[in-house]
């Protein structure tokens, strides 16, 4: 007999699940039971009914259901989240009962009435990676969907699922229906728009470098998670606002702009980019960068990468000052004590992020912010011994790996933590995947510097560090970024340069013990032994439990050769033991 033929067709295929549904079922067994029983009854199938949609199969907590058409499936999705979240009002946060979503436009296979394939795979990763009340799609969704539903579209970049053979690219979607609305569409993140750069030498073919530059940005931007970025359908869609600040922020619901400006004569190519904050139309940021290259798409990835970091660093900063006051979000305020580079500061942040680990409804943010103040207190010889914060540190990054493994910010802190753990293959690895992750992150190119300062290649770690110093603005937390670089000088040998790294980063952060021992081992290695005393000296006010005893502890040299080199300096300047 002939083989039975499979059945196959194109389909959208909607994954949903409860978010924290264990945590639901500990608190009120039989109430979340009773509640879901309701809103599936009153409000879900009735819109997969209304939007022509058909349950494939229901999970405890659970559900996988095909459309015909993404449309379809996209505007059921945002109307069951918009009226589940109306049910939410006034229920208190840990008893929420919130949806994830994910979307995705697949080939399957069917069978008995069940859907099987990668399509299906996809959009349960998407699920999984979606936020309490939010929804996830995949590039094909996004596509079908553009321009015929009222939504915000904010590209998270490429990302690669568990099983699945290709990177899928990922939209979160926000509702964007009116200025109104914005307020609640960008409750708790910062929000920027990035506009069409102006073409300033008319006649001139630089239309190209006009609308890459600005899309490269967006996509830079876009993985950030803790920033929200306008679509570019949005942002460059025509309008009666133009350029006036205040109605295009109007417009598309945002904090900030990025816009700029491109010019050439001849040869040489002029691109101005600046920053903008949409509440009182001031430059937080703008920088000119001038090349004499014909190659238009190699200037235009390298400043890609400059501009992203300058504004990730920028934006992280105006947070900070716009969050200093009595009154502000927890997590912000831990997040401004921590970067403040203050050893007091630090420890508040860590008690703060302490107490927000225990909710039930804990970010990801949390683990991350954590593991860093963790790892601060050994980068800046704060602890009295930092066999527990090393502990505990890479406690908080796994924790935020299994969170949000594909993160940058997760694999950054990760690849500390491994580090001081001293296990040197992990901590560079990961280190790395947090820059692919996100190669225009001041914060992943000072992480990389950070870990091959001690554990690999001292002349890639220099090259790093100086980078992501280079890119990143003035500001406490990136004196980090320049001794580690310095560090690397060290190990090489190269002690001018070393003094002169050590140097830079004390302008920026006069009262941490980290630059002046550096700038002191890198003078007995000039064989000025008088500044390197008195360096030391510097470095024992502010850290005044330093030792030769405690300092390999402080120090994770892969290499015996190199902390001895570092110990025998410090020695020889009278450091005590």
């Amino acid at each position: 007999m002939a083989e039975a033929r499979v059945e196959r067709r194109l389909t959208a295929i909607l994954a949903a699940d409860v978010s924290r549904y264990s945590h639901l079922m500990g608190i009120d067994e039989e109430g979340t039971l009773s509640t879901l029983k309701t809103y599936r009854r009153e409000l879900i199938e009735p819109k997969i009914a209304e939007h022509r949609g058909r349950i494939v199969k229901t999970t405890g907590d659970g559900a996988l259901i095909e459309f015909a058409s993404a449309v379809n499936a996209l505007r059921c999705a945002l109307e069951v989240q918009r009226a589940v979240a109306e049910r939410n009002t006034g229920v208190p946060r840990d008893r929420r009962i919130e949806f994830r979503i994910g979307i995705n436009v697949g080939d399957i296979i069917v069978d008995s009435g069940d859907i099987y394939g990668d399509g299906v795979n996809v959009a349960a990763r998407l699920e999984g990676i979606a936020e309490p009340g939010g929804i996830c799609v995949s590039a094909r969704v996004q596509e079908d969907t553009l321009g015929k539903l009222d939504v915000i579209f904010e590209d998270q970049g490429e990302q690669q699922f568990k099983n699945i053979a290709r990177p899928v690219r990922v939209y979160r979607v926000r509702v964007h229906s009116s200025a109104a609305h914005a307020a609640s569409v960008l409750p708790n993140k910062t929000s920027i728009a990035v506009l069409p750069f102006d073409n300033m030498s008319p006649g001139v073919a630089l239309s190209e470098l006009c609308l890459g530059l600005p899309e490269g940005v967006i996509t830079g931007l876009s993985r950030l998670r803790w920033l929200n970025v306008a679509a570019r359908n949005l942002s460059f869609a025509p309008g009666d606002a133009g350029r006036d600040v205040a109605k295009l922020a109007d417009r598309l619901g945002v904090q900030y702009f990025l816009e700029g400006s491109v010019q050439k004569s001849g040869s040489r190519v002029r691109v101005i980019a600046q920053l903008i904050d949409a509440r009182d139309g001031r430059h937080l940021w703008a920088e000119r960068y001038d090349s004499n290259t014909d190659d238009l798409f190699t200037l235009q990835d390298e400043l890609i990468q400059k501009i992203v970091a300058a504004v990730e660093q920028t934006l992280v900063s105006a947070l900070i000052r716009y969050s200093a006051t009595d009154n502000e979000v927890p997590l912000r305020r831990a997040n401004r004590l921590h970067r403040s580079l203050r050893r007091e500061d630090n420890a508040d942040a860590q008690r703060l992020l302490r107490e927000l680990g225990t909710s039930p409804t804990v970010s990801v943010a949390v683990f991350q912010l954590l593991a860093n103040t963790l790892e601060l207190t050994i980068d800046c010889f704060w602890a009295e011994d930092p066999t527990a914060a090393i502990a505990e540190a890479l406690e908080a990054s796994q924790r935020a790996i299994q969170l949000a493994p594909l993160d940058y910010l997760s694999n950054y802190v990760l690849g500390r933590a491994l580090l001081h753990s001293r296990r040197y293959d992990l901590a560079i690895a990961a280190a790395r995947h947090s820059v692919e992750l996100n190669p225009n992150s001041g914060t992943s190119l000072g992480g990389l510097g950070n870990v091959l300062a001690f554990a690999g290649d001292p002349k890639e770690a220099a090259e790093i560090g100086e980078r992501a110093f280079r890119v990143s603005p003035p500001e406490p937390y990136t004196a980090l970024w320049i001794w580690y670089a310095a560090i690397a000088a060290i190990r090489l040998r190269q002690f001018e340069i070393a003094l002169k790294h050590a140097e830079a980063g004390i302008l920026i952060k006069p009262d941490v013990a980290t630059g002046h021992l550096l700038r002191a081992i890198a003078c007995r290695g000039l064989l000025r032994c008088a500044d390197g005393e008195a360096s030391l000296q510097d470095a024992i006010a502010w850290s005044q439990s330093l030792s030769l005893t405690r300092m390999p502890r402080f120090m994770p040299y892969r290499d015996a050769a190199d902390l001895e080199q570092a110990l025998e300096a410090l020695r020889e300047l009278g450091m005590p033991s």
